[in-house]
């Protein structure tokens, strides 16, 4: 990682290197990022992401009020 890196912008370059259809990605706080989920999602990924307290996710993503993640999930895939 270069000097003028950290975790937030790196992660995104080793997602694109990253073949993420049908796999879950699990980050702690510090990457949890609408850029970093929609990127995920993008590539066909689920994603679980942990969440702070003091930065509460919008309330159609959680699952109830105790619950400290995101959690996203592709469409099941109609089977012919």
């Amino acid at each position: 990682m270069d000097q003028k890196s950290n975790e937030i912008t790196a992660v995104p370059k080793v997602l694109e290197l990253l073949d993420l259809k049908g796999t879950v990605v699990t980050a702690d706080a510090l990457i949890t990022q609408t850029a970093i989920a929609a990127q995920i999602v993008k590539g066909g990924g689920d994603y679980l992401l942990a969440v702070k307290d003091n930065h509460p996710p919008p309330r159609r993503q959680r699952r109830g009020a105790n619950q400290p993640a995101l959690l996203h999930r592709q469409p099941a895939q109609r089977q012919r």
